[in-house]
């Protein structure tokens, strides 16, 4: 990806890809240092994609955001099988 919006979309389309037409029964969206961004990106994802009234929004540990640097933006999912 050579955008931060192209690469966060397809974050949301992998995400789709995983729910797969499931429900998602839990969702965490993940930061290093981008709690604004992170808020934006889980309002996308909120627009493009059925999700769970509650979410959790969590900063990553200082042992896992060494490997992306500050900035990183991710989601997790639970669905129901």
């Amino acid at each position: 990806m050579r955008t931060r919006k192209r690469a966060l979309a397809r974050v949301i389309e992998l995400t789709a890809g995983v729910a797969q037409g499931r429900t998602i029964e839990r969702l965490a969206i993940v930061h290093v240092c981008a709690e604004d961004e992170a808020r934006a990106f889980e309002a996308d994802l909120r627009a493009s994609i059925p999700c769970p009234a509650e979410s959790i929004m969590a900063p990553l540990s200082a042992g896992l955001a060494v490997h992306s640097g500050a900035g990183l933006v991710g989601a997790a999912v639970v669905v129901v099988e």
